[in-house]
């Protein structure tokens, strides 16, 4: 159960990240830029604890990040996958979009281009993800459900915990807390101190913030 937030302050936009699971590890992975199927990716620094194709969360040298966190119930599954010809794991759609796309929109794009599969999780199981870019524009998005996009102003932020923004969030406490003491975040020091009123305990596996300039 994750927490994430993003922020757009005076030095850049700034996301924070408490990522809960169940056992220790994990790998940092800088992915240099490479020539793929005739394209040229962009570079890339990945967070995963279940391979290097299938990263939790990531950041492409263009100031995008993308991260995730589960929504335990899923209510509006999606019935097919329209025809899409694109399947991708969802936690490899990560990888796949941060080495493609420039923006929060060229991600959007690019994301409802794929027929999401949760192979990795129980059914009832999904991820949504957070999306940033370095302009402050943001979006959250989750197969079969209303995606929500916003360009933050400075001073302007959001949270996301594990229930889809789409519809109403009130049992968080973790969303709550973010959600109420937004305002006192400043830099990596105040976003730091914020996800630590946020940690569960030894399920909180790693904390830690970053700035796009």
């Amino acid at each position: 159960m994750c927490t994430l937030f993003v922020k757009k302050t005076n030095s850049g936009v700034l996301v924070g990240r408490n990522f809960d699971w169940l056992q220790k590890g994990g790998t940092l992975h800088y992915i240099p830029s490479q020539r793929v199927y005739g394209s040229q990716t962009t570079e890339l620094f990945l967070i995963e604890q279940m391979g290097v194709d299938k990263p939790y969360e990531g950041i492409n040298e263009t100031g995008l990040f993308i991260g995730c966190a589960v929504t335990p119930i899923d209510l509006n599954p999606p019935k097919s996958d329209n025809g899409k010809a694109l399947k991708m794991d969802e936690l490899g759609a990560i990888r796949f979009v941060l080495e493609r796309a420039a923006t929060t929109q060229e991600a959007v794009n690019l994301m409802e281009t794929m027929s999401l599969n949760n192979s990795y999780l129980d059914y009832f199981l999904r991820l949504h993800f957070l999306i940033a870019d370095s302009d402050g524009n943001i979006a959250f998005y989750q197969s079969g459900d209303k995606t929500l996009c916003k360009s933050l102003e400075k001073g302007q932020g959001d949270v996301m915990t594990n229930f889809p923004k789409s519809r109403t969030i009130e049992n968080c406490w973790r969303y709550n807390t973010v959600l109420r003491q937004l305002n006192s975040v400043k830099d990596m020091e105040t976003s730091m101190k914020l996800l630590e009123t946020v940690m569960q305990g030894e399920s909180t596996k790693f904390t830690g913030c970053l700035v796009m300039y």
